[in-house]
């Protein structure tokens, strides 16, 4: 069996290959040179002095690439749903992976792109200004990993002046019945001056006997 380092390694090494002037590349390897440097947090760790994750590193881990390739389907959701949510916004995530198909969109006025998209577009500016400038991350081995594989994550702006009617509920699920699942979940909401919106998130995991490796 391969180290899971090393597999984690080999798969950021593909993610930058394919980054292609995507936008996120250089933040991506600032953030993974961060985890190379400070490896992960051990008991010295203040955050992490109670919490032992070490065997955590010894499995196999399947990488979600593609968001269409999981077998969650619209009546497993159904028992995960927030109340109120016919009136809602659903964004849905599963494996750190945001699925179109799953998700509902009331809200004509809610700006939704990939990160990419958005690091490419006219939002570029609060990309760069917002995603990944957490301290956190300069420090947190887990959170630097994170951010070194942000570049699936998607992007919600609501503008100046603008009042989103419907509340935005965010679905973050793991799906493990293949397998562990190394999932690492990031988005960028930005919220303008002057604008109404309600943001509810939940987690939930299609089966607790598997493994899940990610920090929110």
């Amino acid at each position: 069996m391969k180290n899971t380092i090393d597999n984690i390694k080999e798969q950021f090494e593909q993610l930058q290959s394919k980054a292609n002037g995507n936008g996120l590349g250089h933040l991506s390897q600032n953030a993974f040179s961060t985890f190379n440097k400070i490896g992960l947090p051990a008991v010295g760790h203040e955050e992490w002095k109670y919490t032992r994750i070490s065997s955590l590193f010894n499995k196999e881990y399947l990488f979600p690439v593609d968001a269409a390739a999981h077998e969650l389907t619209a009546i497993d959701l159904e028992g995960l749903r927030l109340p109120g949510h016919k009136e809602a916004n659903e964004l849905v995530f599963v494996n750190g992976l945001y699925s179109p198909s799953l998700s509902i969109i009331r809200s004509t006025n809610l700006v939704l792109l990939t990160l990419v998209e958005a690091a490419k577009s006219e939002y570029k500016p609060i990309v760069s200004a917002h995603l990944g400038h957490s301290a956190n991350y300069l420090k947190d081995g887990i959170n630097a990993l994170n951010t070194a594989f942000a570049q699936a994550g998607l992007f919600l702006h609501v503008g100046k002046d603008t009042t989103v009617e419907h509340p935005v509920y965010i679905y973050n699920i793991s799906d493990a019945r293949s397998g562990n699942i190394f999932s690492q979940p990031r988005s960028l909401a930005h919220i303008d001056e002057r604008r109404s919106s309600r943001p509810s998130s939940a987690w939930a995991r299609a089966r607790a006997s598997r493994t899940r490796l990610w920090r929110s």
